[in-house]
């Protein structure tokens, strides 16, 4: 899986980058082997309740593999939800048979601020792997702003 983190000033153009990037990758329909799928959720000040947050998440992962996720909703629906660790395990358990890889874009990702839906990172990575060599690392407040990883293969 990947992350990717966009961030620049309001009306620098992060939006139509990605949706221009998206629009240049070849997509194709869920199941087809190797193909790319994009599901897109803009947020709002309002969605920092981490199950109204999730539950946006899975419904927009559903928009591209509409079999996945539905497990993961019916925990964030039960009457005392298990741990958002449970239902990201099981939203991933869901992703697993879906072929080809999903693209989550998280649009204004930056108001999110509630702890429960944008946990600090535990430990920050000190050096860059194999694959983000020569990266430069944000600030903490930036590196909470990220994307959710989803990436089947």
């Amino acid at each position: 899986s990947k992350l990717v983190l966009v961030s620049a000033p309001a009306g620098f153009g992060k939006t139509t980058l990605l949706t221009e990037w998206l629009a240049a990758r070849p997509a194709g329909p869920a199941g087809a082997g190797g193909d790319r799928l994009a599901a897109w959720l803009s947020l709002d000040r309002g969605d920092n309740d981490p199950a109204a947050f999730w539950g946006y998440v899975i419904a927009a992962v559903r928009t591209v593999a509409p079999s996945a996720g539905e497990n993961a909703l019916a925990l964030l629906a039960a009457p005392q939800p298990p741990p958002i660790e449970t239902v990201l395990t099981t939203l991933l358990n869901d992703l697993a048979p879906v072929a080809g890889e999903i693209v989550l874009v998280l649009d204004d990702y930056h108001v999110i601020d509630a702890r429960e839906v944008a946990p600090a990172p535990a430990q920050p990575r000190r050096r860059p792997g194999p694959s983000i060599r020569g990266a430069r690392y944000p600030s903490r407040a930036a590196a909470r702003r990220h994307a959710l990883p989803v990436t089947t293969r």
